[in-house]
């Protein structure tokens, strides 16, 4: 009943977790462990003994939560703090002023990753050295933006002298633009 749906666990279940918790302390009890294996052991250790005393499973506030929680009185709170829940207006009618921003932070994200393709193609080029590679990436950057309804790397539209179009730079957020050292 392992990979079962329901929240409870049987006293099979109870009997392979407390065989598992065993396991897992004689394991701390070695003291040649790396401080990363011991605090990962730890944390099983700690969700093992929560699923035995409460009979559900699943996984309870990790340690390192809890000692964030104990640590200071204003996060130590359960209904709020001094009872008032802790969310704006907004929030509570459902509306996050953080919404709006969620289309643009994936777009900036998208705009570096593809900065950084654009870089790997010119700095993977074998035939010529990184020193070239670098000077001429740093030439054509400046020919090249974001598409954010394209998502992905466009030339900046010119004139017919190959001169940028006025005013098409400034429209963009800074993030579209070619990063600069």
């Amino acid at each position: 009943m392992k990979n079962s749906p329901l929240k409870e666990l049987t006293a099979q279940d109870i009997a392979r977790k407390q065989k598992k918790l065993g396991k897992i302390e004689g394991k701390l009890s070695n003291t040649n462990l790396s401080p990363k294996k011991e605090q990962r052991l730890k944390e099983k250790q700690h969700k093992t003994k929560y699923q035995i005393d409460t009979g559900q499973r699943g996984r309870p506030t990790s340690l390192r939560n809890e000692a964030w929680l104990a640590s200071s009185p204003v996060n130590n709170y359960k209904d709020g703090y001094y009872g008032v829940e802790r969310k704006s207006a907004l929030n509570m009618l459902g509306v996050s002023p953080l919404n709006d921003m969620t289309e643009q932070e994936n777009d900036s994200i998208a705009a570096v990753k593809a900065w950084d393709t654009f870089k790997s193609g010119y700095m993977n080029r074998p035939q010529n050295t990184p020193e070239y590679n670098q000077s001429e990436y740093d030439r054509e950057k400046n020919e090249f933006y974001y598409n954010t309804e394209k998502k992905k790397m466009r030339l900046i539209p010119t004139d017919d002298g190959e001169i940028p179009l006025e005013g098409f730079k400034e429209g963009l957020k800074k993030w579209q633009l070619p990063p600069q050292k």
